[in-house]
């Protein structure tokens, strides 16, 4: 959510798919964006109606890593099982799901991100990203 800030996009190669997060807790995170990887969006103006709700769900992988801001970061908001009954599935309320790796760029925010480690290296299994409210 829009309360939670992972970072800001410092260099993105759409060529090679190759990301990297400056983390608003210091240091940078680096990896690769593919056809498998989620992008969603989160608009301002329904972020901050939605911010208040506690997660209640744990992540659902041992292999991945998620990165948020602030304290309670290994506290999941069923991003795994999207759809979880509660009304709070991505693409609904505020999530939009017109957002797609077209929409990553440097400087962008990123509320959350989920990163895979493999044996080609870290992949990026989602990115949740903060758009301009539209008027």
């Amino acid at each position: 959510d829009l309360k939670e800030k992972a970072g800001v996009i410092s260099a993105w190669d759409a060529e090679t798919g190759e990301l990297t997060l400056t983390l608003y807790a210091g240091g940078e995170l680096s990896g690769t964006v593919d056809e498998g990887t989620r992008v969603k969006c989160e608009s301002g103006d329904v972020a901050e109606e939605e911010g208040t709700e506690d997660g209640t769900e744990e992540e659902g992988s041992d292999d991945a890593e998620n990165f948020r801001g602030g304290p309670g970061s290994s506290e999941g908001e069923g991003h795994e099982g999207h759809g979880n009954g509660e009304g709070r599935g991505h693409g609904q309320h505020g999530c939009g799901s017109d957002c797609s790796v077209e929409d990553l760029a440097e400087g962008v925010e990123v509320t959350e991100a989920t990163i895979k480690y493999t044996a080609s290296g870290k992949v990026f299994r989602e990115l949740e990203i903060v758009v301009a409210a539209e008027e």
